[in-house]
């Protein structure tokens, strides 16, 4: 081979590492940038026998994400499954809705959701926990404990 020849070589294998580099550098700049925060509310009252909904909200520009939920009980932790008829999911692009049907004191616990990216590399992404509290009774606003007036009817 004469020497232009393998000079040509060394900087086609040049340009062919630096292109590698590149790409790797723009995959991992776009996934650094693409942070996902997943966020649920810090507490869900609701009454015995009620149905509670759980959001789970957050910010992206990807396309395919998955989304999983989990509930942490004092005994164990559980992934909930689509097929499992105590629940109701609907997924949207940018968040996600669990409702617990006829909920019981069993249902009490943290329940968070998880972001899942595959493309391009796996990346899950955890809410901050949402506690479920059950209540027997309704669970009354602040507003309607003041004391209602008071009507007063003559008869004559």
């Amino acid at each position: 081979k004469s020497p232009q020849t393998s000079w040509q070589h060394v900087i086609n294998l040049s340009h062919s590492i630096v292109r590698r580099f590149l790409i790797l550098w723009l995959i991992r700049s776009t996934i650094q940038d693409s942070e996902i925060k997943p966020v649920v509310p810090a507490t869900v009252e609701v009454c015995s026998g009620s149905n509670a909904t759980i959001n789970c909200t957050f910010t992206t520009d990807s396309e395919g994400l998955k989304i999983r939920w989990h509930f942490n009980s004092s005994s164990r932790e559980t992934k909930i499954y689509h097929n499992d008829e105590h629940y109701d999911r609907k997924n949207e692009k940018t968040w996600s809705a669990l409702t617990i049907k006829e909920v019981t004191f069993n249902d009490s616990g943290l329940y968070y959701c998880v972001v899942i990216q595959d493309i391009p590399i796996l990346k899950e992404y955890y809410s901050n926990g949402s506690q479920l509290n059950i209540h027997t009774q309704p669970v009354l606003q602040s507003s309607m404990l003041q004391k209602q007036p008071r009507f007063v009817v003559n008869v004559l």
